[in-house]
């Protein structure tokens, strides 16, 4: 009977940067995740793996992505870290697979205006942290998208 280590092992494949990354599902942080268990409990897979390979993560405990992609559970790129630690790094890093991303993102961050051509205001925006978000689109999309629902 398989165990969960060999459930793990056959859902990551090695790249050439040394990153195992996940093939199996992802959520939509872009986290590994997978489920176990007689209740099929669904975990994170970078802390499975790493739980599994390394050690526990202590309560309070999160663990960093030292390669910046949040597919990979390579235990190698993994640090367990405060959630400040975290944050602070994340903030340096958002989604920060490399400094064009980064580029880019500031880049669409200094615009004035949606593309439908919106004004990006305090009353009017929202911040979702790697773009900022046309309240007035964002409602009129949700709507759309309610009306094909029904």
């Amino acid at each position: 009977m398989p165990t969960m280590i060999d459930g793990l092992v056959r859902r990551f494949e090695v790249a050439d940067n040394g990153c195992w990354l996940w093939t199996g599902t992802l959520n939509h942080g872009g986290y590994g995740v997978f489920s176990h268990g007689e209740r099929h409990r669904t975990r994170l897979a970078h802390r499975l793996i790493y739980e599994e390979v390394i050690d526990d993560i202590p309560p309070g405990y999160e663990m960093d992505h030292l390669c910046f992609n949040p597919a990979c559970v390579n235990p190698d790129h993994l640090e367990v870290v405060t959630r400040s630690t975290n944050q602070q790094r994340r903030r340096y890093s958002r989604y920060g697979i490399d400094a064009a991303i980064a580029a880019a993102a500031k880049k669409k961050r200094a615009r004035t205006a949606c593309k439908n051509g919106h004004p990006y205001t305090p009353e009017t925006t929202f911040d979702r942290g790697d773009a900022l978000v046309c309240r007035r689109c964002a409602v009129e999309a949700t709507q759309r998208w309610r009306k094909r629902s029904e």
